[in-house]
């Protein structure tokens, strides 16, 4: 900028152009300053630029090759892998090419089985094309996984599981019940003499050597062979000998099944049992398994506790802990390289566990750049991102990205306070993260609701529903100010896909005792509650003591051996009440849901002021809803937090029909059943 003096001084606009020079210096520095205070922070660790993988489609488990060298198949027919666990991943090559782009000519990759570092094949449900006609086949690779060829094996199968030795042997089988058996490397396959059928199908396959095998079925059966199937004898199942409580959460179906030591072992209705093979009477092991591994070459057994800690036992029983301490997340896959233990969590992260400890990796690759982070708050110089558990950043407004860090656990929200300072919400609680201090610290909003609630509340809107692949219901109600006391209701909407009718429903009710219940939700923020809040009368008691009566007479809803099991426990829980702190309480509300659905619930209410300004109140469920809506999730200008206000609830339930949807978790008898689930549950995962 160019700057002149005259002899009468500075001009107006050269003053503003003085003005706008300083302002921009100031902008300058305090750029310079921040990204230095970055950089500061970020000294002697490169920056972190690789990408996450992106796998596509469900993935079965972790494969790995006898060199070390790891890899993963999908069901949608893709393949990654990596030379060890502290590399980067690739994307493996096209495998699959479908014909005319005819989507059931898709393939499903479950898993892949080697021989050795060069030979394997990859099996699941992958179409083999004759003319018009599609059936089912592997891939085969003989040079170490870079080019693949379809083998039709003959028979036209889901595999759903495959074992294989290093002498070129393998056993696979399925959908129809079929075991097929290779022994040129998987080139060529023959049929055996299986014992199952297309109603029982094989599930689990293992081979103690090329005769000795046991197999076992996805529903109640396990037969073995000592003639590599030619013939086999049917053993009884853990079911069989009742010591298992089959629902539809852990069925019936052969989990895992294996010989070891004259012994048998199976994993059935989520338990792991062992037997010995000449007087079948299965018992649990002296520890809490949660998974096992027989591997084929050394015959040694390694189990994965209920503690999260691996093991490995020897022929007496007894244990030798492989992890000093517990792994970060449960493993719920397992293999075994040449004594080396591979194993995958629930955290979809990989580990390998080693004599001083392990190694936990994540999955990163370099063969793609950092995409935009699906969560991004902008601070004044620099952006954040969220991705689940990896906290990213950038220094140029998104264009590129980097990674901060790889949490333990994952996050649904951040709110950016500073450019050096986010909070972190989990769905239960916040945590901050600074720059300056690089650790998760609890956080919690102090009067979250002290800005909204300066304005007059103006309306309430409550809004239920449920939808689903054959199913989109709602119910809407509306409340408005009537006058300085009072809260009237407006109309009742009813919705079923593109049937939308509204009702009259009229009720006041009062909006001073709503503002002063949302005070006491601004007060004790995230606190839980005691079991005086929920005014539990001796009617609640019986009308809980009903329920359970009901369960007991269903004998068709899932967990019902787990009910007659625990039976004592639900007809105690009215004499328990007094017993239950508030710690207890809020577990049990904060429990998460057993299953994924495709088909979800909610139930918000939004509140405004005469501001504008929203604040939201929400539940999302996918199988039932807690008891009174708790805890409310509330979200006001990016804040999160929960509250267990049982008098919010109680005000909303005054607030809708009887037949809105969702209106019946408003009970304290469903409330008391919660708590006696919670207790089971509590039960069960101690012994």
């Amino acid at each position: 900028m160019r700057i002149t003096i005259t002899k009468h001084g500075l001009t107006q606009s050269t003053m503003c152009g003085i003005a706008d020079y300083y302002l921009s210096v100031m902008r300058f520095l305090r750029t310079f300053i921040m990204l230095t205070l970055l950089s500061g922070s970020l000294a002697g660790q490169g920056l972190d630029t690789r990408a996450e993988l992106d796998v596509e489609g469900r993935v079965a488990g972790i494969n790995v090759a006898p060199n070390g060298k790891l890899w993963l198949v999908s069901a949608t027919g893709h393949s990654y892998y990596a030379e060890r666990i502290d590399s980067n991943w690739h994307y493996g090559p096209t495998i699959f090419s479908g014909k005319n782009g005819k989507p059931w000519d898709d393939p499903t990759f479950d898993r892949v089985s080697f021989f050795n570092q060069d030979t394997a094949f990859i099996s699941g449900y992958i179409s083999v094309v004759h003319g018009d006609l599609v059936k089912n086949g592997i891939y085969v690779t003989s040079n170490g996984g870079r080019d693949w060829r379809v083998v039709d094996f003959g028979g036209n199968d889901w595999i759903y599981d495959a074992f294989v030795d290093r002498s070129g042997r393998a056993w696979m089988g399925g959908s129809s019940g079929d075991i097929y058996f290779s022994g040129n490397f998987g080139d060529a396959w023959t049929k055996l003499n299986s014992p199952f059928n297309s109603s029982t199908r094989m599930h689990k396959i293992f081979m103690a050597n090329s005769n000795d095998g046991v197999a076992g079925a996805l529903h109640n059966q396990i037969y073995i062979t000592h003639d590599n199937w030619q013939t086999s004898q049917q053993i009884v199942t853990p079911e069989d000998q009742r010591k298992i409580d089959v629902d539809d959460l852990t069925g019936e179906r052969i989990e895992s099944v294996a010989l070891w030591n004259s012994r048998v072992i199976v994993s059935q209705g989520g338990r792991v049992f062992n037997s010995g093979l000449d007087n079948i009477m299965w018992e649990p092991f002296p520890f809490s398994v949660s998974d096992f591994h027989v591997d084929a070459e050394s015959r040694m057994l390694y189990c994965v506790l209920t503690n999260k800690h691996v093991i490995q036992v020897d022929s007496n029983m007894r244990p030798t802990y492989l992890t000093k301490d517990p792994l970060p997340a449960m493993p719920w896959s397992i293999q075994v390289v040449k004594d080396e233990v591979f194993l995958l969590d629930e955290a979809f992260a990989i580990i390998k566990l080693k004599k001083d400890g392990f190694t936990r990796a994540a999955f990163y690759t370099t063969d793609r750049k950092i995409a935009e982070p699906a969560l991004i708050g902008n601070g004044p110089l620099l952006t954040w991102g969220l991705n689940g558990n990896q906290l990213y950043m950038s220094r140029n407004h998104g264009v590129d990205w980097f990674r901060l860090e790889e949490f333990g656990r994952r996050f649904h929200d951040l709110l950016v306070l500073t450019d050096s300072l986010v909070v972190l919400w989990d769905g239960n609680d916040n945590y901050t993260y600074s720059l300056h201090d690089p650790l998760l610290r609890p956080y919690v909003h102090t009067n979250p609701l002290s800005d909204f609630l300066k304005g007059k509340l103006v309306s309430v809107q409550i809004d239920a529903g449920s939808r689903g692949c054959f199913h989109n219901e709602g119910n809407i109600i509306s409340y408005r100010v009537k006058n300085d006391t009072t809260l009237s209701s407006m109309e009742a909407v009813s919705s079923s896909y593109d049937d939308r009718h509204q009702s009259l429903f009229r009720n006041e009710v009062s909006l001073v005792s709503l503002e002063k219940i949302l005070r006491t939700v601004d007060l004790y923020a995230g606190q839980g509650p005691t079991i005086d809040k929920f005014n539990i009368t001796d009617s609640d008691k019986n009308q809980y003591l009903k329920l359970v009566r009901k369960r007991a007479q269903h004998r068709g809803y899932d967990g019902y051996a787990a009910f007659k099991k625990n039976e004592t426990i639900y007809k105690s829980m009215p004499s328990l009440l007094d017993t239950l702190s508030a710690t207890s309480i809020k577990k049990a509300l904060d429990r998460g849901e057993r299953f994924w659905s495709t088909t979800s619930y909610w139930f918000n209410v939004d509140f405004v002021n005469a501001e504008g300004d929203t604040l939201s109140a929400t539940r999302y469920y996918f199988e039932s809803n807690k008891p009174w809506n708790l805890p409310w999730r509330f979200l006001y200008k990016g804040r999160h937090f929960n509250s267990y206000e049982v008098a919010l609830s109680r005000f909303i339930d005054t607030c809708v029909p009887k037949d809105f949807i969702g209106k019946q978790i408003f009970s304290n008898s469903n409330f008391l059943m919660e708590l006696a689930d919670y207790l089971v549950e509590e039960r069960r995962t101690r012994y």
